[in-house]
């Protein structure tokens, strides 16, 4: 019966997939350059190569005024069925089908290469699932009626300065993401902020100092309000070094008292991280990187202290058929060691969704939490990757929560005796640029429980999986 009906999803899939196709074959491809014979061991069907001009080049650098106005756009539509889980959590003997559709206008006014302002509009739907948005009662993951994504003005080099602004409705995009990043996997997008940045950017480092506060999505309103917290801080990256080499401070404010500590009581937050990120290449086919940083301040009456790491390290064979790839990363974020007295030790994941990150199937934030995981990838075509990841997880601290991706806190033993084990997890993925308009995402994962999911919520296997189309020009 499961495969029946994973047969009947994969031909409503076809379907779908294929009445896209029907509107984007018009869309030009990209020209590809002859494989080497080597390597060219799968034969993928060559995109045509590119008419003298594109359909949406007359909307690029249209003259208006003292400046010139481009029109960009971009059309996502992704299928996804969940076993044994949802986005609201793990197990629930539920499962769920989601067609999503996400389309984004934006309009990017230039007066010269350093200033220019840029307004993005959003529409993001869903069909096809269990949920509706009634179950969401203010933001709804899947859905958000046409809105302002982005609206911001950008200023760099001031009068041939080191110095440059951008202010307005804009993503905090910095580093590999961990802590600061618009989380564009899901279909609204986890963050938006209304805010102001000052850059600083001299010869050998660029420091960009920025205040923001964190919009609310809400499903038919105008997103107009925000959350009760501030951020502020700072990200600098050094330029001239042999790796690359940033430094970090964030500070979430909360001036209004309602944050509760461990013991009951209320107060403020004043969470402040400081932190460090490297990435490089050595010998050509060695690439590392790891990202670390420290938190403390107070929340709600507790002492905060908590640490979070990340290292990585791979080899690809750069000279072989298919350039295997394969690589070994791990995780860390501390828990909290003991509920009730007064000091938290539970690190925070600040302001970035954690997709992809520790398993695709989004299990996990950066709270409480180990991820050790092994990585293998392929090329059997220039625009084609396989690849598989298997992750490990366990818990930092055994009598801290298990958080879910978007920081809700699914079971938590406080005497500690489920053990450590939350489970493993088996992404088999595939992604496929046909040409520069577009690009094919496809996966399915697998989830098998440890010790302690089973001993406090006692479900099953959970699996997914996915395929998403996107056009952009």
């Amino acid at each position: 019966m499961a495969t029946q009906q994973w047969m009947a999803r994969i031909g409503v899939l076809l379907v779908v997939v294929g009445s896209a196709s029907v509107q984007m074959a018009a869309a030009p491809t990209e020209g590809a350059k002859p494989a080497d014979a080597a390597a060219a061991t799968l034969t993928l069907p060559e995109p045509a190569k590119d008419p003298p001009q594109d359909w949406y080049a007359p909307l690029k650098d249209m003259p208006i005024g003292p400046g010139t106005l481009s029109i960009d756009g971009q059309f996502r539509t992704r299928y996804e069925h969940t076993n044994d889980f949802t986005i609201r959590g793990y197990g629930r003997d539920e499962h769920d089908d989601l067609l999503l559709m996400r389309t984004q206008l934006g309009f990017d006014y230039r007066l010269s290469e350093d200033a220019h302002a840029y307004v993005m509009f959003q529409d993001s739907r869903h069909y096809l699932s269990d949920m509706s948005r009634e179950d969401f009662p203010l933001t709804c993951t899947f859905f958000d009626q046409a809105d302002v994504r982005k609206a911001y003005v950008e200023v760099k080099h001031i009068g041939g300065s080191p110095i440059g602004f951008k202010v307005g409705r804009q993503a905090l995009d910095y580093g590999d993401r961990r802590f600061l990043g618009p989380a564009n996997w899901g279909n609204i997008g986890g963050f938006w902020w209304d805010a102001a940045k000052m850059y600083i950017d001299t010869e050998p480092v660029q420091v960009d100092l920025f205040f923001g506060q964190r919009v609310i999505r809400e499903q038919i309103r105008w997103d107009n309000r925000h959350f009760d917290f501030d951020a502020m801080g700072a990200y600098a990256r050094f330029k001239k070094l042999p790796c690359t080499f940033d430094l970090f401070y964030l500070l979430r404010y909360d001036d209004h008292g309602n944050a509760r500590g461990e013991r009951g009581t209320t107060g403020d937050i004043r969470r402040h991280t400081v932190g460090t990120r490297v990435d490089g290449v050595f010998r050509k086919n060695w690439d590392w990187g790891g990202t670390g940083a420290v938190q403390f301040g107070t929340q709600g009456g507790d002492d905060v202290e908590a640490y979070g790491a990340h290292a990585r390290l791979g080899y690809t064979w750069l000279d072989c058929p298919w350039t295997p790839r394969v690589g070994g990363e791990f995780v860390y974020a501390s828990g909290d060691r003991s509920p009730t007295d007064g000091e938290n030790n539970t690190f925070d994941n600040l302001y970035t969704c954690p997709t992809s990150y520790y398993g695709r199937m989004n299990f996990l934030s950066w709270q409480n939490m180990m991820d050790f995981q092994a990585t293998f990838s392929v090329k059997p075509a220039k625009k084609l990757k396989l690849w598989v990841d298997y992750h490990y997880f366990r818990l930092a601290s055994d009598t801290d929560w298990w958080y879910w991706f978007n920081f809700t806190r699914q079971a938590r033993d406080p005497g500690g005796d489920s053990g450590h084990e939350l489970g493993h997890e088996i992404d088999l993925l595939a992604k496929w640029t046909a040409s520069k308009n577009l690009d094919l995402f496809m996966g399915y994962a697998f989830f098998l429980p440890g010790n302690f999911i089973k001993s406090t919520l006692g479900h099953d296997n959970a699996n997914w999986g996915f395929f998403q189309v996107v056009y952009k020009f």
